[in-house]
């Protein structure tokens, strides 16, 4: 640290005047008020105060904050806190530090800040309460800020487990232009992260423009992640593992109260996630409050015992994603879209299914509820080898198209009243079920390929009554079968109910 002070001043046998000495007292007065001078040994760095310096980070350790792992960091932890909240800037724990608290710590009204984890842990005291002020860390009306780095580890295996909304790892609220970065919450006895409103009723409070990336919720109680009340925002190459404990148990639920303000969730995108062994589903999308405009893109779900995602809120889409591993824990559809309140109507495309082994035709790869809206798509999706239904399509409208299902071991598509199900291949079927199963009156077949799919007398294509007596029935157009090393007793096409059928071509069938 250059210093300032005249170091000839006083010099052997050279006067000293009071004018030296008064420079050179103002010097070393200067010197301890701004704790030196500093420069950067680089070209073009220019000359700082070491207060200045200093300024731009707190540390963890400057407040007493051990992270030894038993000593009891809860105090000084919140002391760097509040001097962050005052001054703004970097607040940087020590790397790989575990800091044990035994209540949560508290960050409100700050903004323009950043915390570096560092890969520190910040650990719940053992035998903790599950009760509110007992999270790990909580952010209230807070902007512009990043943490990034960090690890919050709740302890679930020393404490109760329970439905208390508040005392989860890290909780968010009336927060808005944050990203959290890398930041992992295990062992929550409640939620991983949460993010939710400070007024229900009042959309200005709710969480906004947020990015989540990188992190991680591992063997959360209730959920890995819970959006109530978010506008805004993006959940990016995030992991999901192991909720279990107390319902919904799932990777990611998006929800609300009846009466937030609406739309009480918006624009919520979900990018590269993965989802694995959480018992109550991966991610569960509800309409409550007039919820809508959620993105699935590009993640994947392993094992995430009733669904993959349900799908209640509209304009939802599910593009991209891969689904294995499911088997008899799924209820109605891995990908399952019900009741939603209006709006555009869902799009499932571009998805990928294996080792799907629910058992069961009335339950399906993908399932369209009765009850969902007309005009769901179903589009350009990939199945193979599903012992169960592939697809599903019970609700009014619902558009099957282009999609590719091989190997199925029950039916392969079943649909109902006035739907299109058009352009589609399914081949290889498990013998003795039919490839398309139609139930239901104004439905449209036509275009579909189906290949050695033999369901014997019984028909490759089956049309069934629906019981509703629509006097408008389903219509089978330009379909291509093809069947080799059949016993010559199959047939393509059986109408236990009326139909108009025209255009089939089909060959190797008896």
């Amino acid at each position: 640290m250059p210093s300032r002070i005249d170091p000839s001043v006083p010099a052997a046998g050279r006067p000293v005047s009071k004018a030296d000495l008064r420079r050179n007292f103002a010097a070393a007065q200067g010197e301890l008020e701004h704790l030196g001078w500093l420069r950067q040994p680089y070209a073009g760095a220019v000359e700082r105060t070491g207060a200045a310096k200093l300024a731009e980070t707190l540390s963890a350790a400057d407040f007493g904050a051990i992270g030894d792992g038993s000593t009891d960091d809860t105090a000084a932890l919140q002391a760097a806190l509040d001097a962050l909240k005052r001054q703004g800037g970097v607040l940087a724990l020590t790397p790989g530090a575990v800091y044990r608290i035994s209540r949560g710590l508290l960050l409100e009204d700050a903004a323009g800040f950043r915390i570096e984890g560092r890969d520190a842990r910040l650990v719940m005291a053992d035998g903790a309460p599950v009760a509110v002020h007992y999270w790990l860390l909580q952010l209230g009306r807070c902007r512009r800020f990043t943490i990034a780095d960090l690890r919050l580890d709740g302890n679930r295996q020393t404490r109760a487990i329970g439905p208390e909304p508040w005392a989860n790892n890290l909780q968010l609220h009336d927060c808005s232009d944050f990203v959290l970065q890398s930041v992992e919450c295990s062992n929550a006895v409640v939620d991983g992260f949460i993010l939710y409103h400070g007024r229900r009723d009042a959309p200005a409070t709710f969480c906004r423009r947020g990015l989540m990336l990188g992190c991680r919720a591992v063997n959360a109680a209730r959920q890995g992640l819970t959006i109530l009340n978010g506008h805004d925002i993006r959940v990016v190459a995030c992991d999901f593992i192991g909720s279990n404990g107390v319902p919904p148990e799932a990777g990611i639920d998006i929800e609300s109260h009846i009466d937030s303000a609406a739309p009480s969730n918006a624009r919520v995108l979900i990018q590269g996630c993965h989802f694995e062994d959480n018992r109550g589903g991966g991610i569960l999308l509800t309409a409550l409050g007039g919820a809508h405009g959620f993105s699935v893109v590009d993640c994947s779900f392993a094992s995430c015992g009733p669904y993959g995602v349900d799908i209640v809120a509209p304009d939802c889409t599910v593009r991209g994603c891969r689904f294995t591993r499911f088997g008899p824990e799924v209820r109605h559809g891995v990908v399952n879209i019900r009741t939603r309140e209006g709006g555009l109507p869902a799009l499932v495309s571009g998805n990928s299914f294996d080792d799907i082994l629910i058992g069961d035709a009335n339950r399906a790869a993908i399932y369209v509820r009765p009850d969902a809206s007309p005009g769901t798509l179903v589009i350009d999706n990939r199945l193979n080898a599903v012992d169960a239904s592939g697809i599903i399509a019970a609700a009014p409208g619902t558009i099957v198209r282009g999609n590719v299902i091989e190997g199925n071991q029950l039916e392969g598509i079943r649909v109902g009243h006035a739907a299109l199900v058009e352009g589609n291949r399914i081949a290889l079927m498990r013998p003795g079920r039919p490839a398309i199963l139609v139930h239901g009156g104004r439905t449209v077949v036509r275009g579909n390929h189906l290949i050695d799919c033999d369901n014997g007398m019984e028909g490759t294509i089956l049309v069934l009554d629906d019981g509703t007596g629509d006097s408008r029935p389903p219509v089978l157009d330009g379909n291509y079968l093809s069947l080799s090393g059949g016993d010559g007793r199959s047939v393509p096409v059986r109408l236990r109910a009326a139909a108009i059928e025209a255009g089939t071509t089909a060959f190797g069938y008896g």
